[in-house]
């Protein structure tokens, strides 16, 4: 199996299904750089940590995607949108009255301070 795809068979094959241990073991593999897969209401999808390079080029590799189009991140509340993208030229409000749900945009992406 390539290497790229341990953290996934891992994550898949650990023999835990949700609970504290599985989500345990993805913050760990996460804070390390790694890919863990996760259940959606529909597919597993694969995930790694936004402000971690490393983590962005294997969604990349692994993905097959050119890297000039973006990726989705999951932000816990409206406001930290700000922490990621350029909002300054939005109407102030816009994000918080636009976004009271899950929400899929495409906004200018800040570079992230090393």
């Amino acid at each position: 199996m390539p290497k790229k795809w341990l953290s996934i068979y891992h994550t898949l094959n650990s023999g835990f299904v949700g609970g504290i241990r599985t989500a345990a073991i993805a913050a760990e593999l996460l804070k390390t750089g790694e890919i863990i897969a996760l259940p959606t209401d529909t597919i597993y999808g694969i995930a790694g940590l936004a402000q971690n390079e490393q983590s962005i080029s294997k969604l990349y590799e692994i993905k097959q995607r050119d890297s000039i189009k973006p990726l989705a991140i999951c932000l816990s509340k409206p406001d930290e949108i700000v922490n990621w993208a350029h909002t300054q030229d939005l109407p102030k409000g816009l994000i918080n009255a636009i976004i009271t749900r899950t929400y899929y945009s495409n906004i200018k992406k800040k570079r992230q301070s090393k």
